[in-house]
């Protein structure tokens, strides 16, 4: 369970000299030389868990925080078997547009997978006894059988509840589901995942998932949210929302979306204008397409992808026509040089459990 990032997935690195930080609820660990941001991340740890404790049960026993510098990219997951823990990659977020204007990202980061340990982890009934008997085993915690857009849509409403950086306190999720609304291409429930190959793909279970519960909550109030969490954490059949969802929020996600759906289109008015007089498409290519730079007076380099091919540089040219460079492993800028090449950085494991910049030209 982890915020948005790149394809590459890296652990901790083993060999590192780990040092443990021990506070009321956390044991944070940290490798040699990071011992500021461990006593950053094990303050901002105990604050997010007092907040989020008025609005959840709060987990069971002690909870292991990793803080890593092993990958030159920010994310973070959670996970609750066989115990409580939180890996975080202390990279600030620069590259994400949603999370890069943020003064305490690990504050941010720590409180969005804190809410998922505290989601994940809650267990009542039938499900609290066989863990009794079966111990932590993963298929045996009903709330991980939620969908993404619940898991990460609960995650982002506590971190921008809870944070002045939450990703609902900036423009993007809203913007991506107006854009949506004016295309008439929102997003049905059964389809928000986060292996879509629809725009925006993976960041719609986060985008249209926190702005549902968000709406949520303000109709029926921010208890209703834990009435939700403590209602599915005893069903036999934990997959099957409805029967907790009406006990919370008095009606199904079904029908509560489709108001939320509506709501949305009301609110763009169904118009579509140019960005500016004069403007056109150079190309409607592309699930994205970022960074783009002028190799010449004619031609335009820029990063991008349709969703079901790898990501590549192309040129595009003012009469329209595209051109395929090559693959890139990253979204960021290709910067034409002097000699006619092109200067780009991406990532690449540069060692055992490490993940780095590198560039190429």
């Amino acid at each position: 369970l982890s915020l948005p990032g790149n394809a590459l997935r890296a652990q901790p690195a083993p060999y590192r000299h780990w040092q443990t930080l021990a506070t009321q609820h956390f044991d944070v660990h940290v490798a040699r030389g990071l011992e500021r941001e461990g006593r950053v991340a094990a303050a901002a740890a105990e604050r997010a868990y007092a907040e989020l404790a008025r609005d959840l049960v709060v987990p069971r026993g002690r909870i292991d925080l990793v803080v890593s510098d092993d990958a030159d990219y920010s994310n973070g997951y959670a996970i609750v078997s066989p115990t409580n823990r939180i890996v975080v990659f202390a990279t600030p977020p620069i590259e994400h547009a949603g999370l890069r204007f943020n003064e305490n990202w690990l504050e941010l980061v720590i409180t969005h997978e804190l809410t998922h340990i505290f989601h994940l982890d809650r267990t009542r009934g039938a499900w609290r006894a066989a863990q009794s008997v079966f111990g932590r085993a993963p298929s045996l915690f009903p709330n991980s059988y939620s969908p993404s857009w619940l898991i990460e849509g609960l995650a982002v409403y506590e971190e921008s509840h809870l944070t002045p950086g939450g990703r609902l306190n900036d423009a993007l999720h809203r913007v991506y589901a107006r854009a949506g609304a004016i295309e008439g291409k929102l997003f049905r429930l059964d389809e928000l995942s986060l292996g879509t190959s629809r725009f925006p793909g993976g960041e719609g279970a986060y985008g249209y998932g926190s702005l549902f519960v968000d709406w949520l909550a303000r109709g029926h109030g921010d208890s209703s949210v834990r009435r939700f969490v403590d209602a599915q954490a005893a069903q036999i059949v934990p997959y099957w929302l409805d029967p907790a969802a009406k006990r919370a929020f008095g009606r199904s996600f079904g029908a509560a979306y489709r108001t939320w759906s509506d709501s949305v289109v009301r609110s763009v008015g169904g118009q579509r204008s140019d960005p500016l007089p004069g403007w056109r498409e150079l190309t409607t290519h592309g699930w994205f397409a970022t960074a783009p730079r002028w190799v010449n007076d004619s031609t335009i380099v820029y990063s991008g992808s349709d969703g079901r091919e790898t990501n590549a540089a192309w040129l595009v040219t003012l009469s329209g026509k595209r051109t395929r460079l090559g693959r890139r492993d990253t979204r960021e800028a290709s910067v034409p040089l002097a000699g006619g090449g092109f200067l780009y950085a991406q990532l690449d494991f540069t060692g055992e459990g490490r993940v780095d910049d590198v560039y190429g030209h």
